[in-house]
């Protein structure tokens, strides 16, 4: 099942907490190599990231995100959304 993760960064990072970041991307990339994130993008003029991930069930995809750093630290959640293939060209035919 493909999802769209989109982060909401809720508060900036203080002082000392860049240890963070780097366990967060540590966090990401473990994910991104057993295959549960597949592709990695920034919002433009933002660091909030969008993930397409690959997971068996929307409640799976959760709990991988809940467990990353800035999101444990209460500095970012991630709204989901369910991608399913497009049924439109079905009308074509």
């Amino acid at each position: 099942m493909k999802l769209l993760a989109r982060e909401n960064e809720l508060c900036p990072l203080m002082l000392g907490e860049e240890i963070l970041l780097s366990e967060q991307r540590k966090a990401m990339y473990d994910l991104y190599l057993y295959g549960y994130i597949r592709e990695m993008y920034e919002k433009e003029g933002s660091n909030e990231m969008i993930l397409i991930m690959e997971c068996s069930s929307k409640r799976e995809c959760e709990n991988y995100l809940a467990k990353l750093p800035l999101v444990r630290a209460g500095k970012s959640t991630f709204n989901i959304e369910v991608l399913s293939p497009y049924r439109g060209f079905k009308e074509i035919i």
